[in-house]
């Protein structure tokens, strides 16, 4: 649940900040080829930017500092060797989001199943790249992969029936049926993100602005224009079709009657790229706990150890010992370290019992642990002396 909600947290600020970027600098500009496939990227470089573990740059902080909390939180923790439990908060609340994931997902299907009915219902021409089918469905006319649903009884020699012709086989020849439907998956599955539905919504438009830019190639933008007034929006997060009359009127408006020569341009799109790179440094900063060298320096070597065991101090279970150790320090110095009155709660069962045990190894104990010993020591010497 841990790595879940580190790749989580992760992917929301990849996706966050890229879109924030999108949202300030690159949104309504006449640059949609670029947008299209910049939004594109922001899903796929947010779904597998938390996997790539790489550190530009360490920082030390202290060890409770809410700095070092919060990137040992979006970093991968460790394996601990706690009890697991079935039933768990988080597990719970992991199984509500799975549950949600896979109603969006039967919605989605749902509708894909309902576009793929229409067209074993309707009447199908092949033609040139595509499936013309006639259908009585309120929606048409609208496509769907390589397929153009029309309306039956809707002239395609008309001026705006042309125009709208071609605006479907602009979403058809373009492929934007591919994005939709890998953002919509995403979308179901990581439903949590809002930003998933923001770039979703976004995509759907910038569609709508490639598919215009093919109508008015030839011009006549000003009677294009006066048809979209006409049409109705009915937004669908969930539509996995491309429908003429459900899209954001005031927008494609604007892109429509706009010049296509955007201020700074070229230096928004340029200046993608650093803010990219900023946001990959942010997440490859690594947090170092600081480290006193006085209180860890290190392991140290180990000559001989004394133990004398003492009459129990409290009660039967409890034992009093002696210690007295040889070690040689990390500077090379030799040194004794002379605990007295060390007790253990859990001694001999005979209080009256004594016993010495001399150690001589080559080992290693760490110095930090000694020195705590001798200042215990030294402490209660100190009390005895007042």
């Amino acid at each position: 649940m841990e790595l879940f909600i580190s790749w989580l947290i992760k992917s929301f600020i990849v996706s966050g900040a890229l879109f924030l970027y999108y949202h300030f600098v690159l949104r309504n500009r006449q640059f949609h080829v670029y947008n299209r496939f910049y939004l594109l990227g922001t899903v796929i470089v947010s779904l597998l930017a938390p996997f790539i573990h790489f550190k530009w740059l360490e920082i030390e902080a202290p060890g409770n500092n809410s700095i070092n909390n919060f990137f040992n939180t979006v970093s991968v923790p460790a394996n601990r060797g706690d009890t697991i439990h079935f039933f768990t908060a988080d597990r719970v609340v992991l199984g509500c989001a799975v549950v949600v994931s896979i109603g969006l997902l039967v919605m989605l299907f749902s509708k894909i199943l309902w576009v793929f009915t229409i067209k074993a219902t309707g009447k199908s021409t092949p033609m040139e790249g595509f499936n013309f089918i006639e259908t009585e469905v309120k929606q048409a006319p609208f496509s769907f992969f390589n397929n153009l649903f029309w309306k039956k009884g809707m002239a395609t020699n008309h001026t705006n029936s042309e125009k709208i012709f071609k605006h479907e086989l602009a979403h058809i020849k373009q492929g934007h049926t591919y994005d939709k439907l890998f953002c919509q998956l995403v979308s179901c599955i990581i439903w949590i993100n809002p930003f998933y539905w923001l770039i979703q919504k976004e995509l759907n438009i910038i569609h709508e602005f490639l598919a215009d830019e093919k109508c008015i190639e030839q011009g006549d933008a000003e009677s294009f224009a006066m048809m979209l007034l006409h049409a109705h929006n009915n937004g669908s997060y969930l539509n996995p079709s491309h429908p003429f009359f459900n899209s954001s009127i005031k927008r494609r408006l604007t892109m429509i009657t706009s010049s296509t020569n955007s201020r700074y341009s070229y230096l928004r799109r340029l200046l993608a790229l650093p803010a990219g790179l900023f946001l990959l440094t942010l997440l490859s900063v690594g947090v170092k706990a600081q480290t006193d060298p006085k209180l860890n320096p290190g392991p140290v070597q180990v000559n001989k150890v004394v133990i004398q065991k003492k009459a129990s101090a409290e009660r039967p279970g409890d034992s009093t010992v002696d210690v007295k150790v040889n070690y040689i320090k990390t500077n090379g110095a030799p040194a004794i370290l002379d605990l007295k009155n060390v007790q253990f709660k859990t001694g001999p069962h005979n209080p009256s019992e004594k016993k010495t045990t001399e150690k001589s190894e080559g080992g290693s104990v760490n110095q930090n642990d000694l020195q705590k010993q001798h200042a215990e020591k030294l402490a209660a010497e100190r009390a005895a002396r007042k």
